[in-house]
């Protein structure tokens, strides 16, 4: 039984690690928006080829096309 409670403890602390990690990214996400949207209205970010940037990043990192960051692949 007390295995279980540790072992439900520990995914639930893993879960929150991610969550925290995910609005950390999309904060510094808005941020930079926010910057681009002061210094230069008129222009947009290119959400492809910084798709396709992150994937390549994390292909060579970590399997193919997984979806995390670099805090959380430990």
């Amino acid at each position: 039984m007390e295995w279980m409670k540790e072992k439900e403890a520990k995914k639930e602390a893993e879960l929150q690690e991610k969550q925290q990690c995910q609005t950390e990214r999309l904060q510094k996400k808005l941020k930079k928006d926010e910057y681009l949207r002061e210094k230069k209205p008129g222009l947009k970010r290119n959400k492809r080829t910084e798709k396709m940037q992150i994937k390549r990043g994390l292909n060579r990192k970590k399997g193919k096309y997984k979806k995390q960051c670099r805090s959380c692949e430990i």
